[in-house]
């Protein structure tokens, strides 16, 4: 009897003390696996982060003001305590956001002021937008205008537009004087035509011309675009997206489960995007089936919750409807390994938080809009 209470402390003690290694070694990989993303190297600055150019990082103070850019080797390239704000994770092409008494303009890593300090900030917290393809959308006295790296105006200043997209591809959606407008990176423009809708399919006549009236309203309540989507146009969208039979069959939904499409205003419109495929290429199209953001991507999933996943070759990121890049491509395709029992779909945005990859032992890593790194909710 006392030989088999031995027997049992021991083993209890054993399986704690596994319990705690393992746990142990996955809160390890976890750590390794985020911190390969950003190496901080070793410097005399307390609190150092990473900017979304690999060649720098963001010295802080413990007030959290933007002290200093530093390089590779710790040492401080440059000054960032005459300028009130930075944006860290819109550093591109070597060019990093700053504002200075309510004025933007930007900054190379040397600290060098490349685009003075002369145009006015955007709208929220990313009041500055990031170079692609060598542009930049900027606003002077309130009007939406196009940039390039050498602060040469590459589509003038015009009360007239009311949103730029990003560039991507070298082109760029552009909404003015109520059209879609497709501008390329040397500012010529081409208007975007509505492509025709797809006719719905033709209903079986089973019903007796005095029904027919009410046949005709109930068809205008499913396919009104407030409403929901078909369940045709829904398989059309996500027909290359969804790639088990099980999540297949969970977006073909009949219109009372699907949830009325996402919204957001982009200088004061309100816009509803969706996924749309051509040439091989994915985009996103309004309401309208006119395109919004252009034919870039080899994948995306839906906006949700403001935000869609891209992928571009093997790397996902994550843009806002205005096709700016609001999360870096970081995360490999590769990186997510999917059960048949997994409900929560990957690069795709719920209760703020976006599930992009897998530790070796299937924990799931999760990040909010920021791309920030978060613990998984219970539910994913």
């Amino acid at each position: 009897m006392r030989f088999t209470m031995i027997f049992r402390v021991i083993t209890m003690k054993f399986s704690q003390s596994k319990l705690l290694l393992t746990v142990l070694l996955a809160s390890t990989f976890m750590t390794n696996a985020y911190s390969a993303r950003c190496k901080i190297p070793k410097s005399y600055y307390k609190h150092v982060s990473c900017t979304s150019d690999k060649r720098y990082f963001l010295a802080k103070a413990d007030s959290g003001q933007a002290v200093a850019l530093i390089n590779r080797a710790g040492k401080e390239s440059a000054d960032l305590m005459v300028y009130h704000k930075v944006l860290a994770h819109k550093m591109s092409e070597g060019l990093l956001p700053v504002m200075k008494n309510g004025k933007v303009g930007y900054i190379n890593g040397n600290g060098y002021l490349v685009i003075p300090l002369r145009y006015d900030k955007l709208n929220g917290r990313n009041w500055a937008r990031r170079f692609n393809n060598g542009r930049a959308i900027v606003k002077k006295n309130g009007k939406l205008g196009v940039i390039d790296t050498n602060n040469r105006v590459i589509v003038p200043f015009s009360s007239q537009i009311q949103s730029i997209s990003d560039f991507s591809a070298r082109k760029a959606t552009m909404r003015k004087r109520g059209q879609i407008i497709i501008v390329d990176v040397n500012g010529r423009e081409t208007v975007q035509k509505a492509r025709p809708k797809p006719q719905p399919q033709q209903r079986k006549q089973t019903l007796a011309k005095s029904k027919r009236p009410a046949q005709r309203t109930q068809r205008r309540k499913t396919t009104h675009r407030d409403v929901a989507l078909s369940k045709e146009r829904l398989n059309e969208l996500f027909r290359n997206y969804q790639d088990t039979p099980q999540a297949t069959s969970e977006v073909i939904l009949s219109k009372q489960h699907v949830n009325p499409p996402s919204q957001t205003i982009i200088n004061d419109i309100e816009m509803q995007l969706y996924p749309e495929k051509s040439d091989g290429k994915w985009g996103f199209v309004d309401d309208k089936n006119v395109t919004m953001i252009t034919y870039s991507f080899d994948e995306v999933t839906p906006f949700s919750e403001g935000l869609a996943g891209v992928r571009i070759d093997n790397k996902w990121g994550f843009i806002d409807k205005a096709g700016e890049l609001i999360v870096d491509f970081n995360y490999p395709k590769t990186g997510v390994v999917k059960n048949p029992t997994d409900k929560i779909k990957p690069f795709t945005f719920y209760k703020n938080t976006a599930w992009v990859g897998n530790l070796r032992d299937g924990t799931k890593l999760c990040i909010d809009s920021t791309g920030k790194n978060k613990p998984c909710p219970s539910d994913f």
